[in-house]
C-alpha cells in the first residue's frame, strides 16, 4: 500500500489548486482576447503537466532515502522525461498546422514552469530534511 505523508499531500493540493487558478486565468484571457482558441486544448496541457509534475515528485519522494545523494540527477532525468512526453504527445498536436505559435508554446510552458517551480521547492524541502 502506498503511504503518503503530510508534505506530499500538501504538495499535491497546492500544485493542483495553483494550476487550477492559473488555468482559470489563462482560459479567461483566451476566451476574452483569443475567442478562436479552443480552451479544452489547454486543459489537456494543464492536466498532463500536473500528472507529470506529481509523478516526478512522487518518485523523488519515494527514492529520497535510498538515493538521497542522487536526487538531483533523478530530478533532471524526470525533467528530461517530461520534455520527451511533451515532444511525443503534445508537440505534434501543436505542429499539426505547420507552426507552433507563441500562444501554443504558452499552452504547455506556463503550467510546465509552475509545476517545475513547485517541484523544485518540494525537492529542496526534502533535501533539507534528509538524514544522511
Amino acid at each position: 500500500m502506498i503511504r503518503f505523508n503530510q508534505s506530499l499531500i500538501k504538495f499535491t493540493i497546492v500544485l493542483a489548486v495553483t494550476l487550477l487558478v492559473v488555468f482559470g486565468m489563462h482560459s479567461g484571457y483566451l476566451i476574452q482576447f483569443k475567442p478562436e482558441v479552443n480552451v479544452s486544448e489547454i486543459a489537456l496541457t494543464y492536466l498532463v503537466n500536473f500528472l507529470m509534475g506529481w509523478g516526478v515528485t512522487f518518485a523523488l519522494y519515494k527514492l529520497r532515502v535510498k538515493y538521497a545523494h542522487s536526487l538531483g540527477f533523478i530530478f533532471m532525468a524526470g525533467s528530461m522525461l517530461k520534455f520527451l512526453i511533451y515532444f511525443f504527445t503534445l508537440h505534434p498536436l501543436y505542429k499539426a498546422d505547420g507552426d507552433v505559435s507563441a500562444l501554443e508554446f504558452g499552452f504547455f510552458f506556463i503550467p510546465y514552469g509552475i509545476s517545475l517551480a513547485f517541484e523544485t521547492l518540494f525537492i529542496s524541502q526534502i533535501l533539507n530534511e534528509a538524514e544522511y
